[in-house]
């Protein structure tokens, strides 16, 4: 008997049975790697419309877990490593409103372009202001208090005592004043998220309690995450900064962007 007459001799509903189980045996399985794939799909889609800040976090990210793991502590390589880091982070943070005010307005006059030169050369003012922040923070933040003391004796022959209350004054304002500006810019890029999502202010603070309780969240999980990663791939302990780096700057940076900028919709079609 032919395959034809076998096949016409099975009931229909039989028959489109072992066809579902058929497609079911095709599905590809979820495999670890296939996950982790998802989660870096983040990363890709913020890094089309933040392109500046995305890549800017996620180098300074690396930056960070590569240099506490694999550069000596008190070198002066290390110190422009800092320098890098700071500035890096600093100008991804002074960017980031500025690429939520360009993604608000495409999508109401798609008029605004996502490519790095039409972001940084739209707005040369902020661009400079922001490089130059980070860079200055960055020099601070290398530098340590004793050193700075130094140079402010030997070189400016100030008295020491004076020196150290000058330092601290310093240090002080420049802290409060770069936690203003942080907040500043993250307030700006929230804003505008908010006016693109087009949603009530109820459910926009809601969602961001919830973002910001899921970020420190992750951010812990990071920690016990890269721990065993590192036991588990038989690393030396040092290995877990490096991996925490690339967990903050690929997935727990890009995600936050996500969960504040699209709907539930549109991160499923992501993920």
């Amino acid at each position: 008997m032919s395959e034809l007459e076998t096949n016409n001799n099975i009931p229909k509903n039989e028959l489109e049975h072992h066809h579902l189980d058929e497609t079911k045996d095709t599905k590809p399985k979820k495999t670890l790697a296939t996950k982790l794939t998802k989660i870096f799909n983040g990363y890709n889609f913020v890094k089309k419309e933040h392109p500046v800040s995305a890549r800017c976090m996620a180098l300074s990210m690396l930056l960070l877990g590569f240099s506490t793991t694999f550069i000596m502590s008190g070198s002066y390589f290390i110190k422009v490593i800092e320098i890098i880091i700071t500035a890096l982070f600093i100008f991804a943070c002074g960017m980031l409103p500025y690429e939520a005010y360009r993604l608000y307005k495409n999508k109401h006059r798609g008029a605004y372009s996502f490519k790095i030169g039409d972001i940084l050369y739209d707005n040369p003012l902020l661009t400079i202001a922001c490089a130059f922040w980070g860079i200055i923070c960055g020099g601070f933040f290398a530098i340590s208090y004793t050193d700075l003391e130094y140079l402010l004796v030997e070189y400016f022959n100030i008295d020491s005592n004076k020196a150290i209350s000058l330092v601290e004054t310093i240090g002080e304002t420049a802290g409060l004043l770069s936690i203003v500006l942080f907040l500043g810019a993250i307030g700006i890029a929230l804003y505008y998220f908010y006016k693109k999502s087009k949603t009530t202010p109820v459910l926009f603070i809601l969602k961001a309690i919830v973002t910001f309780i899921l970020l420190w969240l992750s951010i812990f999980l990071s920690i016990v995450i890269c721990f065993c990663l590192a036991a588990s791939l038989a690393f030396v302990f040092s290995m877990f900064s490096a991996l925490e780096g690339i967990f903050l700057g690929f997935v727990v940076y890009p995600w936050t962007i996500l969960f504040f900028s699209k709907s539930l919709d549109e991160i499923k079609k992501i993920s």
